[in-house]
């Protein structure tokens, strides 16, 4: 009995101690090659956002494919080609904006979850996050017309 409640604690007390300090290796004042420690805890609380402001593609990217599984982004690429030739700019009739060609509601939807900016202000990438962000509401892409591409 004892030995079981040791193979339990033992991984919880280990994991714990990991994210108290997660960047605690570094030094504070980093050398050629070397990271600091104020850079490190930075990238970590970034990392551990939900939508960063200002994302690069690689951001965007791996938060994507976290969220929907392995090849997400691509398909999302997919998806704005067949909808508006992945134009990011692409307003047909005014009830149907970015480069997804999402109706607005939907969209105005996903900018709130995720803090980025209007379809005519937003990168591309952003829009695919905003995508993705407004799933509760279209159930993932089914609430596409291209949601075969």
């Amino acid at each position: 009995m004892k030995s079981w409640i040791a193979v339990v604690l033992v991984p919880v007390l280990f994991t714990g101690a990991a994210d108290a300090k997660p960047c605690g290796k570094h030094p504070v004042k980093a050398e050629r090659g070397q990271v600091s420690k104020a850079k490190c805890l930075k990238a970590h609380k970034r990392a551990k956002q939900a939508w960063p402001r200002n994302p690069t593609v690689a951001e965007i990217r791996r938060r994507v494919d976290r969220i929907g599984g392995h090849g997400t982004y691509a398909k999302a690429w997919r998806i704005a080609r067949c909808e508006t030739g992945a134009n990011p700019r692409h307003f047909p009739s005014g009830r149907y904006v970015g480069m997804m060609g999402m109706f607005h509601r939907t969209y105005a939807y996903g900018a709130r979850v995720t803090s980025y900016p209007t379809p005519h202000t937003a990168t591309p990438q952003q829009q695919i996050a905003i995508a993705v962000a407004s799933w509760p509401i279209t159930k993932g892409w089914s609430g596409w017309g291209c949601s075969s591409a």
